[in-house]
């Protein structure tokens, strides 16, 4: 499978494990790999992730996402703070939202957060508000912050 062609496309990635994955890939050969993930095998990258060639099984280009936030996004609210940020600091804007949409339906009472430092969130939402993002962005951070409180 060539993954060259991917680069910058908005894809769907099915890993061998039957995870499904969706976002704006960037391309990472074998050399760059190696120099800077220690593995030397090309993959995707999409904001925090990588997919390495070898744990692919397909991946498709897609026109639109399936859901406002999917995989990625919940994987990283359950690994902490820290992933959120990484996606939330990422270049893409489609990236940022996501994870925004994931924040705005996981921080509910219905879902368990408490792993989540609720204060150092609402820090790194203030210092992202102060960029220049989208104003609908920005309506998800506020949305948000009244959330936490």
């Amino acid at each position: 499978m060539n993954l060259k062609p991917y680069d910058g496309k908005r894809v769907r990635i099915f890993e061998k494990n039957g995870e499904c994955f969706e976002g704006i890939c960037d391309y990472c050969g074998k050399e760059y790999c190696m120099h800077e993930f220690g593995q030397e095998e090309e993959c995707l990258q999409i904001a925090n992730f990588l997919f390495f060639k070898n744990n692919i099984r397909s991946v498709e280009v897609i026109e639109s996402y399936q859901d406002p936030f999917g995989s990625l996004e919940k994987l990283n609210f359950q690994d902490g703070v820290d992933s959120i940020a990484d996606e939330l600091f990422c270049e893409e804007e489609e990236h940022i939202l996501r994870m925004l949409k994931c924040l705005t339906y996981s921080l509910t009472p219905d879902h368990d957060s408490r792993h989540i430092d609720k204060k150092a969130l609402a820090e790194i939402l203030l210092e992202l508000r102060d960029t220049d993002i989208s104003d609908i962005c920005q309506k998800e951070i506020t949305a948000i912050l009244k959330q936490l409180g």
